[in-house]
């Protein structure tokens, strides 16, 4: 029997602060535009511009939004999420387009979600064995 769940946010594209290019390009894809100057790498998507310095992410920026904002500054621009979780220093701010993570006030994590997708599970019955 084969259970199929429709996820209509589709998968979230992880990137943070410190992720190596490989990385980026893992969760993102290949980038529209890239550019290189000294030691820095400015990766363009389409709703999204990453800055790498010496191979590893220093800049994030969503549409409107980017690395090191504050909280003030993600409400200004996106509004109130749709969801908010705080535990401790840190706290999640979750948008139908995008979860943003702060810790002590500051974004450092911009996870923007992707396109629908529909993930099929097979669920094995009494006489098969599980499948991936």
């Amino acid at each position: 029997m084969a259970v199929v769940f429709a996820v209509a946010s589709g998968p979230l594209l992880a990137v943070e602060m410190g992720n190596t290019y490989e990385k980026v390009v893992d969760e993102m894809g290949v980038p529209v535009s890239k550019m290189e100057v000294g030691g820095a790498s400015t990766l363009n998507y389409p709703d999204s511009t990453i800055v790498l310095r010496d191979g590893a992410v220093v800049s994030i920026k969503m549409v409107g939004v980017e690395s090191g904002d504050t909280y003030r500054k993600v409400i200004e621009v996106k509004g109130m999420p749709a969801s908010k979780i705080e535990a401790g220093v840190s706290a999640v701010l979750r948008y139908a387009d995008a979860t943003i993570k702060l810790r002590e006030g500051k974004v450092v994590s911009i996870k923007m979600s992707g396109v629908g997708q529909k993930i099929s599970v097979d669920v094995p019955g009494p006489d098969r064995q599980r499948s991936r």
